[in-house]
């Protein structure tokens, strides 16, 4: 680990990133902190123009829609976002809607009965904290009121700057791959600019921001650069160039195109509260979300906030679990970059291939295995192929990138959310629930020698592993 003065600068640096990165998540996620998009209200009637079939898509128009909602003056705009893509996930997969609420959402996120996780510091301000999709997954991957997070695909990088305390988001996915995603499988939550460009062009209530327009697909967005969140509900590629007008002293627009963005500013902002985004804009779609009410109960130690662990070219964890009933399945973050130690986990790291054993409690024997690997980075839940009886059992995941564990340091880890509202993120571990294999041997990740082992400059705790039982 080098000498001490180098292994003392080197944690500086990972606490002086951690708090940075926090900082940009942490602002509401910059994202969430702004009490509403700040766009005047106006309400106009569509315009005149006609979408064509080809190259148009709009879940309102094939019956995947979700009520319009005024957030007010809550920061709560993430947790619209993360209920608008649930629901919509839901209706396509399931043709129903789902009994799921924002405030459910912000309840599972923010909870003050959580003894681990996120919880804000000062009960019943869980709507003013600000907050992001990222964190909502953290919590509700472990479960709420019936429902279990099984998806969450992920479609931007986090990248380290220059300077110290300097970071950026970029897109890693192509317009076409967001659009399949928007159509197949729900809405996508995206990253605006509270301040962005807005006009009211033929009929058409439309959102330009070209603040990036010349980086093209080599963009890189100031992490701390937004400051709300949205969703993706449909596209038009040959919506006219000619509605975002110039504005704000941006340039026109160079071509056709546009995103349908829906809103959580009520149905006097926008056209009843959705907004055309030229496809030029600084906008950053992130993820997606899926729910289920197919799990009677999840297993876990963590509360979120995962990193990266790496041994080698395979990294190998397990979790020990002692309940009794029908494993079913199993979920887990793949696609984690390696020893970031921050709100933004997910990187450079393309692998996402997984090999899952179900063994004993003393990770001898092998009860059932299942290898799988998955377009996007994120969270997923992994169908077992065959239900399994349990009572003393351990899930063993094999990563060919790095393994998420969850991060450790309440005292880095506590953020001034909107309104000065703080939220504190606690955790914990205790011997025998987390193992690592290295060289050769299982290492618990409660024992300090698996730090010092793994040269790690700071505590390990529990793996990122959660196991489902069937109804």
């Amino acid at each position: 680990m080098g000498n001490d003065r180098a292994c003392k600068e080197e944690y500086r640096k990972i606490r002086a990133g951690l708090k940075n990165a926090k900082k940009i998540a942490g602002r509401g996620l910059a994202i969430g902190a702004c009490a509403a998009l700040s766009l005047s209200a106006v309400s106009c009637k569509t315009g005149d123009y006609k979408h064509g079939k080809k190259g148009y898509y709009s879940q309102v128009d094939n019956g995947i829609q979700t009520e319009v909602r005024d957030q007010g003056g809550k920061g709560n705009c993430w947790a619209h976002a993360t209920d608008d893509s649930l629901r919509t996930y839901y209706q396509i997969h399931f043709g129903k809607d789902v009994p799921f609420t924002v405030d459910d959402v912000v309840s599972a996120t923010y909870g003050p009965d959580k003894e681990e996780g996120l919880i804000v510091a000062s009960p019943g301000q869980e709507n003013n904290v600000g907050g992001s999709a990222e964190w909502a997954v953290w919590s509700l991957s472990n479960g709420y009121n019936g429902y279990v997070l099984t998806e969450a695909m992920v479609f931007y990088d986090a990248i380290d700057g220059e300077q110290e305390h300097e970071a950026y988001i970029k897109p890693r996915v192509s317009r076409q791959q967001i659009q399949e995603v928007i159509k197949n499988v729900g809405a996508v939550t995206c990253l605006v600019d509270a301040s962005a460009g807005q006009c009211s062009s033929h009929g058409y209530m439309t959102i330009y921001d070209n603040e990036f327009a010349d980086q093209g697909e080599d963009v890189l967005f100031p992490a701390g650069y937004f400051g709300h969140e949205a969703v993706i509900v449909g596209w038009d590629d040959h919506f006219p160039k000619e509605y975002f007008g110039k504005e704000y002293g941006k340039e026109p627009t160079k071509a056709d195109g546009a995103w349908l963005m829906k809103d959580s500013d009520g149905t006097n902002a926008g056209n009843d509260g959705y907004f055309w985004v030229s496809y030029e804009s600084a906008i950053l779609p992130t993820m997606v979300l899926g729910i289920s009410d197919q799990y009677s109960e999840v297993l876990s130690y963590e509360g979120g906030c995962p990193v990266g662990v790496r041994t080698g070219e395979v990294t190998t964890v397990a979790n020990v679990f002692h309940h009794e009933g029908t494993l079913s399945a199993v979920g887990t973050y793949v696609g984690m970059d390696a020893d970031i130690f921050c709100s933004f986990p997910f990187g450079t790291m393309d692998d996402t291939h997984i090999h899952i054993e179900i063994r004993d409690a003393s990770m001898e024997k092998v009860l059932a295995t299942k290898e799988v690997s998955f377009d996007y980075e994120g969270y997923y839940v992994v169908e077992l192929d065959e239900p399994i009886e349990v009572s003393d059992f351990s899930v063993v995941i094999s990563y060919n990138a790095t393994a998420p564990i969850e991060a450790v340091d309440p005292d880095d880890l506590e953020e001034e959310g909107h309104g000065g509202h703080r939220v504190n993120y606690i955790s914990g571990i205790e011997p025998g629930q987390s193992f690592i294999y290295l060289s050769g041997q299982w290492m618990d990740l409660a024992d300090e020698k698996t730090q010092q082992a793994l040269g790690l400059l700071y505590p390990t705790n529990n793996c990122c592993i959660k196991a489902l039982f069937a109804k």
